[in-house]
């Protein structure tokens, strides 16, 4: 699917279905081809073990850790935080966090898009329910989600 046919009012109306999961999923896809194809994770760890001088790193770490800076980076853009906010969030340098949106644009945009329908759907599902304790619901899925697909890439 193309990412702009993937749009708020798409999404609420149920005229196309697409998950955070499935944005995750196609973010590996992406990363796995702008640096993975023809052995760049192993280059890349092989350049890390040359300047690292105790651990070593492998392919997958290295593809793991791209995959999280670009999630981490995306979703919480889509959030509306700043650079500043999730470096200060989560520890991760402002650079990389910067590296993690350069070109990535239309992920926010998609990231945004998922994210709003899933807010409106919680609200209609739990209709009569304090405005705050909807927002902690939809926040604590969203974080959930978050868990489990980091959780699958360390």
């Amino acid at each position: 699917m193309n990412k702009k046919d993937i749009t708020f009012k798409k999404l609420d109306s149920g005229e196309i279905t697409y998950s955070l999961t499935d944005f995750a999923d196609d973010l590996q896809k992406e990363i796995d081809t702008e640096w993975g194809d023809e052995g760049g994770y192993e280059r890349m760890a092989k350049e890390v073990n040359k300047k690292k001088k105790v651990e070593k790193v492998s392919p997958e770490h290295i593809r793991s850790v791209l995959f999280n800076m670009h999630y981490i980076a995306i979703v919480e853009t889509a959030c509306g935080l700043t650079l500043q906010q999730i470096h200060e969030k989560t520890s991760l340098p402002i650079e990389l966090v910067q590296m993690g949106l350069e070109g990535w644009e239309e992920n926010v945009e998609v990231v945004t898009a998922i994210l709003q329908s899933m807010f409106l759907k919680t609200v209609r599902e739990n209709y009569g329910l304090s405005d705050n304790l909807t927002l902690e619901l939809l926040n604590e899925e969203i974080r959930e989600h978050m868990e489990r697909r980091l959780e699958k890439k360390v």
